[in-house]
């Protein structure tokens, strides 16, 4: 069973038709709990839409990530979800040119203490269902393209004295490393 704010319900099943004309679910949303809330439609109908957000107090943060879909009635349902206990600040990319089973790949990236960062790539599989393919921890995580025009996962790693870059790309249905100066 899901368990979604209703404010972010409504969020994702309204939208603005003007700046000036705010709606209701966006002043719901304000008053609530809910921070850092980031939507990404996974293809271009908008037919599947991520979403993340963060709940909780700043000394008890929970981040979370749920898949909804557009009915064929239109409306708009949550399918999936999931959660990282003490985890902040979700963000999420869609990786349009990192494919399986012909979808684009999401990245959820959230925030763990001082100096942690954790990736997870998600996808959807043959019955369209999020599927967690692999994920990093490290202490900082970034994307770069590289000469080749090729979307780059960088993740740093603590050495004692300095952080060490590995750079990864999609190849075969799974992270590859590839060379950083390219």
């Amino acid at each position: 069973m899901l368990r979604l704010t209703g404010a972010l319900a409504s969020l994702v099943i309204f939208s603005c038709p003007a700046a000036e004309n705010i709606p209701d679910a966006v002043n719901q949303l304000m008053a609530s709990p809910v921070r850092n809330l980031s939507q990404a439609d996974n293809d271009a109908e908008g037919t599947a839409r991520w979403v993340a957000w963060e709940e909780g107090t700043p000394d008890a943060r929970t981040s979370h990530l749920a898949l909804f879909e557009k009915q064929n009635n239109g409306n708009i349902q949550p399918v999936w979800s999931t959660a990282w206990p003490d985890a902040w600040a979700p963000s999420l990319l869609v990786l349009q040119e990192w494919r399986w089973h012909n979808q684009p790949l999401l990245a959820v990236t959230v925030q763990f203490g001082a100096a942690a960062e954790q990736i997870d790539i998600y996808g959807l599989n043959e019955n369209n269902r999020p599927q967690r393919l692999t994920g990093k921890t490290a202490a900082s995580i970034s994307w770069k393209v590289n000469t080749a025009g090729q979307r780059l996962l960088v993740v740093y790693e603590a050495k004692p004295t300095v952080l060490k870059a590995t750079c990864y790309g999609w190849q075969d249905n799974k992270l590859a490393v590839k060379s950083c100066d390219d």
